[in-house]
């Protein structure tokens, strides 16, 4: 659940959702009173990382409604297949959720209201020792509300 957000969860995850903003239904309802969100797989885009694939800087501002958190998510993919950048492609131009599962539920990040910009990158190089695959990249204004439960 949201209320799992703590940097140590960060370490356990076991998978990443990107979900168009447009296709699911969460908002900023939903972040305030902690509600889950529900997936459908056939339209996410879904990342198996390693701990060290993922960044997740954040910066944070107190406002009435709650804590706002001005992320940039930054994930790196290590293969150059054709059916990843693919996928890849059809989240080009659109605004996104980005959920981090693990071991003890979800970190959502991002809701209809207030979804996150979606870009990705190609990271080839002609040096056979350097990483070769894609980076994305998610930035963004997300609320978490100040009442914990």
């Amino acid at each position: 659940m949201i209320d799992n957000f703590s940097p140590d969860n960060y370490k356990n995850i076991t998978k990443i959702s990107i979900l168009d903003a447009k296709k699911v239904f969460y908002p900023l309802k939903y972040v305030l009173e902690k509600r889950d969100i529900l997936i459908d797989e056939d339209y996410s885009l879904i990342i198996i990382p390693l701990p060290e694939d993922i960044k997740y800087p954040s910066n944070t501002k107190m406002t009435d409604a709650g804590m706002i958190w001005n992320y940039k998510v930054e994930i790196t993919i290590n293969n150059q297949k054709s059916i990843t950048e693919a996928k890849l492609l059809e989240f080009v131009n659109k605004k996104v959720i980005v959920v981090f599962h693990h071991n003890d539920g979800k970190i959502i990040i991002g809701c209809n209201e207030m979804p996150l910009q979606y870009i990705y990158g190609d990271d080839n190089t002609t040096n056979p020792a350097a990483h070769c695959g894609y980076s994305v990249e998610c930035r963004g204004n997300s609320y978490f509300s100040k009442v914990s439960t």
